[in-house]
């Protein structure tokens, strides 16, 4: 059961607001303030509802307002989920711990900063644990001892301070033994040594920038005459100085092969005479010329009319069964409907649209129901065209019209199509005709073709179509 009540349904009254718990239905009500006779507006969020708290017996609690005002004060008392509390007045003394603390030995107050220690030796015993070293009491740690002139004798197990001098320098002392020293030592030199090592660095960087693997020499004057191998070449016979590039050569080299083939390694140069280079020229000119007309094949333009001849290319009219390849009819002459004709016979597999082949399809006509039969149903992506239609009534008197499910595509629901098995209110039936365009088709690709009958008499027939 839905909720809320129409009143008077028969007539189409008002609706009364109501709510369905199971079955049941409740009635709204809204509530309105105000004294008798008063409208003092609708209860809302905006408008809310006076309530008046009263005790048992049924009279007004007077005590409300102090319960409000002390629930007010311990509620800004409190912050976060704890009690927020001002000590306004001083501990009272006491012997407890927190109250006392001079008798308070073994109780752990917490951490303590010391930030000052009374005038003494300023240091801090410590006590350490006597089962580490039985014949050492106390085991006493000190720190920060002034440093004296003094030493001081320490015996087996004894700790003392740490020795500092006037400036805070710790003093060490090797008691005539040799010190270890792990880590770094920097030792500061004089001004004096300190320039001596800075011409050392850099001499040293000045030789190490002229040495790769080996030493870099510039040679900065001419070497002096010698007779020694690398300053007299002339008397070197027999000794290699490596490859020597000839760049001239005064004259002409002779090359005397005595009738013998002289191998040669490398490029000779031939200088032609002007003549011979004139030559060449003029042959390099007609290789390009030659070369740039082949591809796999001699390109070749004719640029002249072909003789007449009879052999098959010369004079094609007796060609017959001669391919000459694919031809383009661009013009014919003007034909005689009476000598000159071409017949053309229909195909019955296919209507062509543009280059495309449609199949022809056959629907049976055959229903008694009133309103809409699909007779085609609805094709993705294509318009479904009429070719060829039958319809004849075998009942009494009736209308149709077609449809393809939102346009009327053949008649329509105002201008019906009468048929009549009996003659009387119209023809027993009707025929179009094989049409190769068609006489009707979908308004719209992905719709069916619908007879609509006027009354639930029967019709028969058969449709031919294509899928555009």
């Amino acid at each position: 059961m839905a909720d809320n009540v129409v009143l008077n349904a028969g007539s189409g009254g008002s609706t009364l607001a109501a709510d369905d718990i199971t079955s049941v239905l409740y009635q709204r009500v809204k509530l309105v303030e105000g004294a008798d006779g008063v409208n003092d507006g609708d209860v809302s969020a905006a408008n809310p509802l006076p309530v008046e708290l009263r005790d048992a017996d049924g009279t007004a609690a007077a005590d409300i307002t102090s319960i409000k005002a002390a629930v007010e004060l311990i509620d800004n008392a409190v912050s976060g989920t704890e009690l927020q509390v001002d000590i306004v007045a001083a501990l009272p003394a006491g012997t407890n711990a927190i109250g006392k603390l001079a008798s308070n030995t073994g109780v752990d107050i917490g951490d303590v900063d010391v930030l000052s220690l009374p005038a003494s030796t300023n240091t801090i015993e410590v006590v350490g644990d006597a089962a580490e070293n039985a014949a050492v009491a106390g085991n006493p740690v000190l720190s920060g001892g002034r440093y004296d002139l003094t030493p001081r004798t320490l015996g087996d197990g004894d700790v003392g301070a740490i020795a500092l001098d006037a400036d805070g320098a710790v003093q060490v002392a090797d008691g005539g033994n040799s010190l270890t020293i792990d880590g770094t030592v920097t030792a500061n030199l004089s001004a004096t040594d300190n320039a001596v090592l800075d011409n050392i660095q850099t001499s040293v960087d000045s030789i190490a920038a002229a040495v790769s693997t080996e030493m870099q020499v510039d040679v900065v004057a001419a070497l002096p005459a010698g007779t020694n191998a690398i300053g007299k070449l002339a008397a070197n016979t027999g000794v290699d100085i490596g490859d020597v590039d000839v760049l001239s050569v005064a004259g002409t080299v002779t090359v005397d092969g005595s009738a013998v083939i002289q191998p040669v390694s490398g490029t000779v140069t031939a200088n032609l005479s002007a003549t011979d280079n004139a030559v060449l020229d003029n042959i390099q000119t007609a290789v390009d010329t030659v070369a740039a007309a082949v591809s796999t094949e001699m390109q070749v333009d004719v640029v002249g009319s072909l003789p007449a001849g009879t052999a098959a290319i010369g004079k094609l009219a007796a060609n017959s069964g001669v391919d000459i390849g694919d031809v383009d009819v661009t013009s014919q002459p003007a034909r005689a409907r009476a000598t000159d004709t071409i017949s053309a016979a229909i195909a019955t597999d296919a209507i062509m649209s543009d280059s495309t082949a449609l199949t022809p399809k056959f629907v049976n006509i055959s229903t008694a129901a009133s309103g809409d039969t699909a007779l085609v149903a609805a094709v993705a992506a294509k318009t479904v065209r009429v070719l060829s239609l039958s319809v004849f009534a075998f009942g009494t008197a009736n209308t149709l019209y077609f449809n393809d499910g939102t346009a009327s595509v053949f008649a329509d629901a105002t201008n019906k199509i009468p048929i009549d098995k009996t003659g009387a209110a119209g023809a027993g039936g009707f025929v179009l005709a094989f049409n190769p365009l068609g006489h009707f088709q979908t308004a719209a690709v992905n719709r069916p073709i619908n007879i609509n009958l006027g009354a639930a008499q029967g019709v028969t027939g058969c449709m031919t179509y294509v899928e555009v």
